[in-house]
């Protein structure tokens, strides 16, 4: 038929030969022209592709072949409202084609998968309004843009109010409520070496805010308990609605455990925590959030079931807090009670596992050999105790130990020094005797760190992962020998 000349300023449909076109296609199908720049490249020689008809399907394919990094569906995450016009639905296909939609997904399918949500959201016209140009879309980092689309899709529940974002009349952030307690503030100023600046994403910023916590007892926020600072504005987002599923008693947890005992300070639990959190997830991990106080107490939640929509019944998960480098674990999931309703046995990690199978299997390979100590052990807590001659014998021995590794130019981990004694100084004559001597001396460790007896370090490099090292404090290797 020949090519057709047409000014974008023609109101009627190109003709050639007395005859005008009715049909356009690629030539791999009709269907296959559905992007904005196929639609705008197409627009002077089709205008019947305008049509809201036309666009409305375009869009819809567009959603359906659109794949998040685990190959989820856009479409079965979010959706776009049926009433919409022409020029929104445009608007609409330029938001979901030059726009990585993962971060905003995770949290909208973690909101459903606690509740919280109805997926797929479906953006409206009033939804769109909250960006009136492109420009002002650009402006703002990807991650914040999209989350104003379809936040308020997320109801926290009660009056928790709806995980939505608002602009106060000078242009600061605020989140849940249209108040000053709940301003937020986006990409703080943070020193180069900050674990939390290294390798940050400017499309998906660090956050510092106050809202720390849920009070169910008054029914509010508590915003005016110092301020928290998180590792990105998606694990600001995920850890709010941990919060609001953790409030409304939809999360079965564990008692806190490690502070004061020794069986959980593991290097695993320091690897999780020193990891670089703006690197690829461990093995076995989905997600992961990092939070910092201004107490510098430093959290990390990960998250071990996929977050597929409708393809995880429950989700489960382990926080690790670490102070004064002390650390201390406790396991969460949502997932039914086996034999029916917990009761308090369940919050020692023993029963946590007979009460919640399907998450302790998915947490084993995260917590590795702690989960082994953790879970499987068939006894609850236990006090283990010494004699002072005890404690000053083992002492010695791993000073000295650590002293002649420092020599010889070597640095030692935790493992390595129960691995030494234990060979060299202990007999144990069952698997139940031998866990009891690697609590004890555990624990011998963590307060010989404690005392300065011995020096702690923390060391990470991208080819080992973390290692906490330990050191002999150089005044008591004087006229000690080794036994």
């Amino acid at each position: 038929m020949g090519n057709v000349h047409s000014r974008s300023a023609d109101t009627s449909v190109p003709a050639f030969r007395g005859q005008c076109l009715d049909f356009i296609h690629t030539e791999d199908g009709r269907d296959a022209a559905h992007t904005s720049s196929d639609v705008g490249s197409l627009r002077t020689a089709a205008l019947f592709l305008a049509e809201r008809s036309m666009l409305s399907g375009r869009l819809s394919r567009l959603l359906h072949e659109t794949h998040l990094e685990d190959d989820t569906r856009l479409h079965a995450v979010i959706s776009f409202d049926d009433s919409l016009e022409a020029a929104e639905l445009l608007k609409c296909m330029w938001v979901v084609e030059h726009n990585r939609w993962d971060e905003a997904a995770d949290a909208l399918r973690l909101a459903g998968q606690c509740g919280l949500c109805s997926l797929p959201a479906i953006i409206t016209r009033g939804d769109l309004q909250r960006h009136r140009t492109k420009q002002a879309f650009l402006a703002e980092p990807r991650v914040v843009a999209l989350w104003k689309l379809v936040g308020r899709h997320v109801d926290l529940g009660g009056g928790m109010g709806r995980l939505e974002l608002f602009v106060d009349g000078h242009g600061s952030l605020r989140a849940i409520q249209d108040e000053s307690d709940f301003e937020i503030e986006l990409a703080p100023d943070l020193p180069a070496d900050h674990p939390f600046q290294q390798h940050s994403d400017p499309q998906n910023p660090p956050v510092r805010h106050s809202i720390t916590a849920y009070d169910v007892d008054t029914a509010s926020w508590v915003v005016d308990q110092g301020f928290e600072l998180e590792a990105s504005f998606s694990a600001f987002l995920m850890a709010l609605i941990i919060t609001a599923a953790w409030a409304w008693g939809s999360i079965a947890k564990s008692q806190w455990i490690g502070r004061g005992r020794s069986d959980e300070v593991e290097e695993d639990l320091m690897d999780l925590m020193r990891r670089p959190v703006h690197r690829p997830f461990a093995e076995g991990v989905t997600a992961h959030m990092a939070t910092m106080t201004d107490t510098d107490t430093t959290q990390r939640t990960v998250l071990v079931t996929p977050l597929g929509v409708g393809g995880h019944p429950f989700v489960a998960g382990i926080n690790i807090q670490e102070e004064d480098y002390q650390v201390r674990m406790q396991v969460f999931t949502t997932e039914p009670s086996v034999g029916g309703a917990a009761d308090d046995q369940h919050r020692r990690l023993q029963g946590f596992r007979l009460q919640f199978p399907q998450s302790t299997a998915l947490m084993r390979p995260v917590l590795h050999r702690t989960g082994r100590r953790v879970f499987d052990s068939n006894q609850g807590p236990q006090t283990i105790r010494m004699t002072v001659s005890d404690f000053g014998t083992i002492k010695l021995r791993m000073v000295a130990y650590c002293g002649a590794e420092e020599g010889a130019g070597r640095h030692v981990t935790q493992k390595q020094l129960i691995d030494w004694y234990m060979a060299t100084h202990i007999n144990p004559d069952s698997e139940e005797a031998l866990l009891n001597e690697e609590l004890k001396l555990s624990l011998v460790i963590k307060r010989l760190a404690r005392r300065g007896d011995l020096v702690r370090t923390i060391s990470w490099s991208a080819q080992e992962g973390c290692k906490v090292l330990f050191a002999p404090n150089p005044t008591l290797l004087e006229n000690q020998p080794t036994q």
